[in-house]
């Protein structure tokens, strides 16, 4: 599985830099309820990770699309209250 980047290099005064951020598509029906704006852009066909990483972003960006709801999963989480730091 591979949650997608874009990653910008740019030289800041003597050194080099790089700002990464989450490729983001639409939420799909089980993220929407959560964060109704965008979810990450997740792959999990090793096909589609070689495009990902080999492409042109013409060829590429067709993989900015929502992962499909019914191959996900919401679980619940449990706290442990004294483990939580405030």
């Amino acid at each position: 599985m591979a949650i997608l980047n874009v990653t910008e290099r740019r030289k800041l005064s003597s050194r080099r830099a790089a700002d990464h951020e989450p490729l983001t598509c639409e939420a799909n029906e089980i993220v929407r309820p959560i964060h109704p704006k965008a979810m990450p852009v997740i792959l999990t066909e090793p096909a589609e990770i070689e495009l990902w990483l080999t492409a042109e972003w013409k060829e590429a960006k067709e993989l900015q699309r929502p992962f499909p709801s019914d191959a996900m999963m919401l679980q619940p989480v449990e706290r442990d209250e004294e483990a939580i730091l405030i």
